[in-house]
């Protein structure tokens, strides 16, 4: 069996018997198992089967029954046989056994309407044997088309042929085929998960460890510039400009914070204060808004002070006493 034949899909096989006038039809389909190393024949009903599934199908004709003529021929150039050849009314098949030469004959219009519905169907017909024997084994008959007539070479003559090939060809490779992609898109949604998950983490560690050093560094650049005002300072230690403020307060000012260094200092007429070095920020409540002119005057005056801004003087309209906020650099 050559390479081509398990490839085939089922191929249809028409029966007809000619004898005493009255032609009988039998349809089987065949097809070569590769399991089963061999030619699997079965019978069908015409009249249920699908035919629009052999749209691309071929079939094989055999033609057997008395009707059959015959006609033995010794060599070729035989008029009476070029007669039967080239009559386009006629079916025939040639058979040598045992060095015997003959030629099998019927006429198409003896077939009637059997024939007439055989090529009906808008099938390929890829082989028709007329024999006057009436026992052929349709398996060996099966046999030698596989063998001989089934080839590349009919593939590349017979644009029907090669279309049933093809069809053949794509039913037995649809399956694998889809598998095989199915397996592949799989394979490829394991790897892609497996990858973004990776990668997601990869993200959140980057973006913890990122957010860590951004805290670590900006608390790092707090320690320093807090220990690099200090360091400006240290002749002059906190607990003497604490008493040294207090000395200089009116007796109605009473102080309620006394910050040194802050990370930033308010608006002061107008302007952001942006510039914190050695800043010292004192915020109380007063009687009056003289006092706080006062006490704001007696800072001046004290050389450990380079400059003594009043920020704002709010008048408390509810408690009759102002609120107010002086920034001291040193």
């Amino acid at each position: 069996m050559n390479l081509l034949t398990p490839i085939l899909s089922e191929i249809l096989v028409f029966e007809l018997n000619a004898s005493g006038g009255v032609t009988s039809a039998k349809t089987s389909t065949a097809r070569y198992s590769l399991k089963d190393s061999a030619i699997i024949l079965r019978e069908i009903d015409k009249e249920k089967f699908d035919w629009t599934k052999k749209k691309n199908g071929i079939a094989l004709v055999f033609i057997t029954g008395s009707d059959v003529g015959s006609k033995e021929y010794e060599a070729s150039g035989n008029d009476a046989i070029s007669k039967i050849v080239e009559n386009e009314n006629l079916l025939w098949t040639t058979h040598e056994v045992g060095g015997n030469r003959r030629i099998d004959f019927i006429r198409k219009s003896t077939l009637g309407g059997d024939l007439d519905e055989t090529e009906a169907k808008g099938l390929y017909i890829a082989g028709t044997t007329v024999s006057r024997q009436t026992d052929i084994d349709m398996y060996v008959a099966l046999q030698e088309f596989y063998e001989k007539k089934v080839s590349f070479d009919l593939i590349k003559k017979s644009r029907e042929f090669r279309a049933f090939f093809f069809d053949s060809l794509f039913e037995k490779i649809k399956l694998p085929m889809l598998l095989f992609f199915f397996a592949l898109l799989f394979a490829n949604y394991v790897v892609f998960s497996n990858i973004k998950e990776k990668y997601d983490i990869s993200e959140t560690t980057y973006n913890i460890r990122l957010q860590k050093n951004k805290i670590e560094t900006e608390n790092r650049e707090k320690t320093n510039r807090l220990f690099s005002e200090y360091n400006k300072i240290q002749s002059y230690p906190l607990a003497l400009i604490s008493d040294r403020i207090a000395s200089y307060m009116p007796k109605d000012i009473r102080l309620s914070s006394m910050v040194f260094f802050p990370e930033k200092t308010p608006a002061a007429r107008g302007k952001t204060g942006s510039n914190t070095t050695n800043v010292i920020v004192i915020r109380g409540k007063a009687g009056i808004a003289g006092t706080v002119l006062l006490f704001a005057q007696y800072l001046q005056e004290d050389k450990l002070f380079s400059k003594v801004d009043i920020i704002n003087i709010n008048n408390l309209k509810d408690t009759g006493s102002y609120d107010f906020e002086i920034d001291i650099i040193l």
